[in-house]
């Protein structure tokens, strides 16, 4: 008897709605990440920088992941869902910040 082959069955049942809903779900945030990164690496002008903190924000988020299994799951979300709504915040401010600076400056040489 070899182990693990013993169960396996093919079937035609690998591409469900349900596979590909759960597959989509997964996918999903990940696209948007990406394009979101791109978006913002696209305004630096030292893109060496920007790489570098996206490094460090994917060891955080490691780190982070493994203290899941200390923490649990779903306080990890909470924890994120955070995370995600500071640096939204915190990149707001700075571009509302940026377009007063910019007006300023506009109605100081008029």
């Amino acid at each position: 008897m070899r182990l693990g082959v013993q169960n396996w069955q093919p079937t035609s049942r690998i591409c469900t709605h349900e596979n590909l809903l759960s597959l989509f779900l997964v996918v999903i945030p990940i696209f948007f990440a990406a394009i979101t990164f791109a978006k913002v690496l696209q305004q630096r002008t030292q893109a060496s920088a920007a790489l570098g903190y996206n490094l460090f924000g994917a060891m955080v988020g490691g780190v982070l992941e493994y203290f899941s299994t200390i923490w649990g799951i779903n306080n990890l979300n909470l924890f994120c869902v955070a995370a995600y709504m500071c640096a939204g915040i915190s990149w707001m401010e700075k571009d509302s910040r940026s377009t007063a600076a910019a007006v300023g400056t506009q109605s100081f040489r008029q």
